[in-house]
């Protein structure tokens, strides 16, 4: 029922942990050619919760998680089943966050890089804030408000009403 396991693989030292075939599951690398590297952690707790770190300042978690388990090497399944799935999804890489509610009805994702964040309640509210200015879009873009620094001495120009049509909105036209 439980199993421990120790082994190397292409240069990476892998202790695992598990409980029954899948119910809990901790595999924890560490690097045999720096010993000094943070490791990176997997753990799963079926079908509750699944927790990743990498060791190099991305980490992931994901509330309601029936299928990382089952997929851990598929990078092409991981963004489509798992949203339908998961009440809270959280992703971290090194200054740029993104975490999700309620089956992606509510988003929040913040970049200390470029500056930038964003808020969205489906397709209700959109706030996006950035240097170079903002916007707010209610009922997904019907009406908009957006301040852009810009002109002479970087005066604001805001603009309230519907959002223009943007290049690429228009489908199937030439």
């Amino acid at each position: 029922l439980w199993r421990d396991a120790v082994w190397k693989e292409s240069g990476v030292r892998m202790e695992k942990q598990q409980l029954g075939l899948w119910f809990y599951w901790n595999l924890t690398e560490h690097s045999l050619s720096n010993p000094s590297a943070a490791p990176a952690r997997t753990i799963h707790l079926w079908p509750l919760l699944s927790l990743r770190n990498n060791g190099a300042g991305r980490s992931q978690a994901e509330f309601l998680s029936p299928f990382e388990l089952f997929f851990p090497h598929n990078d092409k399944m991981r963004p489509l089943w798992p949203p339908f799935f998961a009440l809270y999804r959280s992703d971290r890489n090194q200054g740029e966050s993104r975490t999700s509610l309620l089956w992606d009805a509510v988003t929040w994702a913040h970049s200390e890089r470029r500056r930038r964040s964003e808020f969205h309640l489906g397709p209700l509210l959109d706030v996006e804030r950035a240097p170079g200015g903002g916007r707010v879009s209610l009922l997904h873009g019907l009406l908009g408000w957006e301040r852009a620094k810009g002109g002479d001495l970087g005066r604001r120009q805001d603009r309230l009403g519907p959002e223009p049509r943007r290049v690429g909105d228009d489908f199937g036209r030439a």
